[in-house]
C-alpha cells in the first residue's frame, strides 16, 4: 500500500509493479501504438488490489471505478484513454459490486504535458484543471489509472471528485516510475507503508 500526498491530504492505493523496461515496453506498445488488447492483462492483474480497497471501505459494498482522465489532446490524438479502458475492463470483471463512474470527473482546461515537467512542475501544472460533475455526489470510488509518476493527476482527480461530494476509497495503478530527476528526495509524493 502507497501514500501520495501535498498539503496534508494522504491518498493510499497501491502500484502493482515497478515501470521496469519490460513495463515501459507494454505500456508503449499499448499507448503510443494503440494495442488495447492488452487492457485485459492490465485489468486481470489488478482485479484484486481493487477489491482490497474496496472491501476494506465500509458498507455499503458497491463502489465505482473513476479513471483518472487523460489529456483532451492526448486522448484525441490516441482515440482512446487509457485509463478509461482499463478502469472499464476491470468494472466487467467485477460487476455487480463495481460500476464505472464514466463522465464523474473530467479536464475543464488542458494542461501541459507532464512528461518533460519535474514533481513541483507536474503538481503546478495540474492545479485546478479538474472539475467533476453532480454524478459524483455521495459516490464511493476507487481511482484507477495506468501509471503513477508523483501522484499529481491522482490528488487532482480526487481533489475534483471530493469537491463534488463523493468519497475517494483510494486509488491502483498498474505501474510506479519515480522521476529520474528527483530521485530518493520523492519523500512528500508516493510513499510505501
Amino acid at each position: 500500500m502507497q501514500r501520495i500526498g501535498t498539503d496534508g491530504k494522504k491518498l493510499e492505493g497501491t502500484a502493482l509493479c515497478d515501470f521496469d523496461a519490460k513495463v515501459s515496453t507494454l505500456m508503449h506498445a499499448y499507448k503510443d501504438q494503440g494495442r488495447t488488447s492488452l487492457v485485459a492483462q492490465f485489468a486481470s492483474a489488478m482485479v484484486s488490489a481493487v477489491l482490497e480497497i474496496g472491501n476494506r471501505a465500509s458498507a455499503p459494498a458497491d463502489f465505482y471505478l473513476v479513471a483518472v482522465p487523460s489529456r483532451m489532446s492526448s486522448t484525441q490524438d490516441r482515440g482512446f484513454s487509457p485509463a478509461e479502458l482499463i478502469a472499464t475492463s476491470i468494472c466487467r470483471r467485477l460487476e455487480p459490486k463495481c460500476r464505472l463512474g464514466k463522465n464523474f470527473v473530467w479536464f475543464s482546461r488542458e494542461s501541459a504535458d507532464q512528461a518533460s515537467l519535474g514533481q513541483n512542475a507536474r503538481k503546478e501544472n495540474l492545479r485546478g484543471t479538474m472539475t467533476a460533475g453532480t454524478k459524483a455526489l455521495n459516490k464511493r470510488v476507487i481511482l484507477i489509472d495506468d501509471i503513477v509518476t508523483t501522484g499529481s493527476s491522482l490528488l487532482e482527480t480526487a481533489r475534483a471528485l471530493e469537491a463534488a461530494g463523493a468519497e475517494v476509497l483510494g486509488f491502483v495503478t498498474f505501474s510506479e516510475t519515480i522521476l529520474r530527476n528527483i530521485g530518493k528526495t520523492l519523500t512528500k509524493g508516493l510513499k510505501k507503508v
